[in-house]
Parts: structure tokens; sequence; C-alpha cells
């Protein structure tokens, strides 16, 4: 009896163990940021100055001003037409590890590229002119 209770908790810990492997070898790519996207986002709009997005590698990178920002990882985008501009659904993981998600919209009129967040339509964000993503650090602070 002893032997057929030992075989049973060593088969339920080889079986826990690997599913604690499987889940642990994501090997899910991350996805790639739309080039329009990519780069550093600052805003001049009162109340908000000082602050920026970035995008960059597979983060999004938000600062609100102080000397530490955030940077989210990103597990996916999805995008699709929005009138004259494309809206991105960034679902990303916020400082607690939670599912998250921020929309953008992204328009360019003639070379003028701007970003709003939904429901913050009246602030816009212009790329910063000389960001390229191989300038942007990997995360704020």
């Amino acid at each position: 009896m002893l032997d057929s209770t030992t075989s049973i908790r060593r088969r339920s810990w080889a079986l826990l163990l690997s599913a604690l492997l499987l889940s642990a070898c994501d090997m899910t790519p991350p996805p790639e940021i739309p080039s329009e996207l990519l780069g550093r986002w600052v805003t001049d709009t009162e109340g908000y100055e000082g602050r920026e997005i970035s995008l960059v590698g597979d983060r999004l990178l938000i600062s609100l001003g102080g000397p530490v920002g955030r940077a989210h990882p990103i597990d996916r985008i999805q995008s699709s037409p929005y009138g004259i501009q494309t809206e991105y659904r960034l679902f990303f993981r916020n400082e607690e590890g939670l599912n998250d998600e921020l929309i953008l919209r992204y328009e360019n009129r003639e070379g003028d590229e701007t970003l709003r967040i939904r429901n913050l339509e009246m602030v816009i964000w212009r790329r910063v002119g000389a960001s390229r993503p191989s300038e942007l650090p990997e995360s704020i602070g």
C-alpha cells in the first residue's frame, strides 16, 4: 500500500512540475510595435507638460513628469481604422502585473503626426523629432 501511495505522489509531483515548466516557457514572441508608433511622444497641453509616452521594443513607457516612469511589457496590439485615424489597442501588464489596455489614435496629416488617448482626446501628443527606437531607454528612472 505504501508503494502505491508513493508512486501516486511521485506522479503527481512530476505532473505538477511539468505543468509549471510548460507555463514558464512561454514561446510567444513579443508583438511588433507598428513603426508609426515607435519613439517618444510629448505634449504641451496645459496640465500635461513634462509627461511623455514612449514605445520601444516590446515596452510601453509612461512618464508622468517625475524622475521615475513606468515600463509596461506589451502583450499584444490590435489596430483598426477610425475615420482618418488608426486606432491602436495596446494590451499590457500594469505595475501590479494585471492586464490593462491603452487605446491610442494615430493620425498623420501631411507629416504632422499626432497621437491621442481615447477618452482624453483634448491632449495631443507629438513625436519628438530626434527619437529613434535605438535612442530610447529600455526603462525610465
